[in-house]
């Protein structure tokens, strides 16, 4: 019988170990404070500005890409090619996506690395 309740106390407390995270057990027994994560990582926010030139350049690239997409779209529509047009509406719907997924980034990224707002986010279409 002993056995079988050393057992069960022992999964119930793997269970809230990796239900919780071995810090959060640690802070449950203890009562103590919660460990606090650095406020800005170097690795990370050192190559920000690198990234979010890259969304930005993304940003122009996809902004240059969509007129002519959906020009392609309209003209195979009234060539009656669905298939090809449906195809195209795809794309952009899941390029659209993408950028506005991209801006969001950037926007986490400044927040995060405390930079200043740039014109990343600032055009969403899609």
């Amino acid at each position: 019988m002993k056995k079988h309740i050393a057992k069960l106390v022992a999964t119930a407390a793997l269970g809230s170990t990796l239900a919780l995270g071995a810090a959060g057990v640690a802070g449950a027994t203890t009562g103590g404070p919660a460990v606090a994560k650095p406020a800005t990582p170097p690795k990370i926010c050192a190559k920000a500005p690198a990234l979010i030139k890259r969304l930005e350049s993304l940003n122009t690239r996809y902004d240059a890409w969509l007129p002519k997409a959906e020009h392609r779209e309209a003209v195979a529509k009234a060539d009656h090619r669905t298939r090809e047009a449906t195809r195209i509406q795809d794309r952009i719907k899941r390029l659209g996506a993408l950028q506005a997924k991209a801006a969001n980034l950037a926007k986490d990224v400044q927040a995060f690395c405390h930079l200043p707002a740039s014109a990343a986010g600032s055009k969403s279409q899609g």
